[in-house]
């Protein structure tokens, strides 16, 4: 049975300075004149290995959620590793292994992957900060399930300057009060972000009432 997408791999051989590729692929001939293939979608693949820091990540998050599911870790991998790139990448491909994935495609998974802890309130032994690569993606999350993007317990929102804000528990919050939230930025390294419609019904707000909360506070 003939695949109704082709799907080839080429090799670039230049790039101009204005960001233009040549790339050389081989393909077969009389497919590319039975489909009259004119154009093409380009899967760039970042050469990059990933890091043993990277792939242990990811085993302990996988660790946290074979255990809250009750699935071995094995299991969970692959069944996650399929969910991601089904659900998650706008690409052609069927899965990946951790051992020797682009590093660029293990930090998607490992984004996913706190992503459906924090989602799905996945208790965990470990402290989520610690695996974060992408922090304002993380502080999104953790806004959105309201939850202190600290330690993870239950929190609230807390505004930083008009219109952004993190989540925090009561703890974190009454310290951001005491000391402020610039030192807490640098203490924990989080990050505030600017609250978008979808946080802002989250939290039954509008833009006026966001701004007139922010300044009560």
């Amino acid at each position: 049975m003939k695949d109704a997408v082709e799907v080839v791999k080429g090799r670039i051989v230049d790039i101009s300075t204005d960001g233009e590729l040549t790339i050389k692929a081989r393909c077969d001939m009389g497919m590319l004149v039975k489909r009259d293939y004119q154009e093409c979608i380009i899967q760039l693949q970042d050469s990059r290995p990933l890091s043993s820091k990277q792939r242990r990540s990811c085993y302990a998050l996988l660790r946290e959620i074979s255990d809250f599911t009750g699935m071995g870790v094995e299991q969970s991998k692959e069944w996650l590793k399929l969910k991601f790139v089904t659900d998650d990448l706008d690409c052609l491909m069927d899965t990946f292994s951790l051992s020797d994935a682009p590093m660029s495609l293990v930090a998607g998974f490992q984004r996913f992957l706190i992503r459906l802890i924090v989602d799905y309130d996945i208790p965990c032994s470990v402290n989520l900060l610690d695996f974060v690569d992408d922090v304002e993606d993380y502080v999104y999350a953790c806004l959105a399930k309201k939850k202190c993007c600290i330690c993870g317990k239950d929190g609230g929102l807390y505004f930083t300057r008009n219109g952004h804000a993190v989540s925090m528990c009561g703890e974190h919050l009454r310290e951001a009060e005491e000391k402020g939230f610039d030192f807490i930025r640098e203490l924990y390294h989080i990050s505030d972000i600017a609250l978008d419609e979808h946080l802002l019904k989250v939290y039954g707000l509008g833009g006026r009432n966001a701004e007139l909360k922010h300044n009560a506070g």
